[in-house]
């Protein structure tokens, strides 16, 4: 999944293009999903993944999430930005996987993928936080915990924050291992067009998107994805 900068830096130019008025909320809420520690053992899916064509498929479910909390989605910018979140998540996912950009999908699953996509982002940190101007100035909203979207999963977000402030800070000088910065600009402003355009879609009443839009292959399938640019 997209690092935490990455969430926050895709805020800032939505804030600005679709006139989002508390932007505290909205950066709270397109950072959430992540705030998942898993101190208390509890099983968490914050982020709605689904297998589907008899498991040929997977996503992170927006659209699950945009039916449990749809009223608040258009009414609350915490609640758009969780929503964004889920949407370039997959974004970042077809990025890592589709062979027309890193296509990785066969080291999927790889604790060193892992390893060396963590420093793709600390190396990252510092050129998103120069390029969006991104600043550590994020708190806990008042009476977080009595939030609706704490249904989901009890979301430990002062320790999420705390470990996040780091990342505005650290100057990693590592040489990039899988993304460049030309294709890591090209997929956060793919982000913020695609819920942009997704956001106008939902004042009409419809989806820009649909469940094949991003979804990445779980099995080996003929079947070809709508292109959604």
């Amino acid at each position: 999944m997209a690092s935490r900068l990455t969430h926050l830096a895709t805020a800032k130019p939505l804030e600005q293009r679709l006139d989002i008025a508390d932007k505290e909320r909205f950066e709270i809420g397109i950072i959430l999903p992540d705030a998942v520690l898993l101190n208390k053992n509890m099983r968490a899916d914050s982020h709605f993944a689904e297998l589907f064509d008899n498991g040929k498929f997977k996503h992170y479910d927006a659209f699950a999430f945009y039916e449990k909390f749809s009223q608040l989605v258009m009414t609350d910018a915490l609640y758009l930005g969780y929503y964004f979140h889920l949407i370039e998540d997959n974004i970042f996912r077809t990025y890592l996987y589709d062979k027309k950009y890193l296509g990785l999908i066969g080291r999927r699953g790889e604790p060193e993928l892992l390893e060396e996509l963590y420093r793709d982002y600390h190396t990252f940190n510092r050129i998103l936080v120069r390029k969006f101007g991104l600043e550590d100035n994020l708190s806990v909203p008042q009476e977080f915990s009595d939030e609706p979207i704490n249904s989901i999963y009890p979301f430990e977000l002062q320790e999420f924050l705390e470990q996040m402030s780091e990342d505005f800070t650290e100057h990693y000088e590592c040489e990039l291992i899988h993304f460049t910065e030309e294709l890591y600009m090209k997929m956060t402003d793919e982000c913020v067009e695609v819920c942009a355009k997704e956001y106008a879609a939902l004042r009409n009443g419809t989806h820009f998107l649909d469940r094949y839009a991003y979804s990445f292959e779980n099995k080996y399938s003929s079947k070809v994805r709508r292109d959604h640019k």
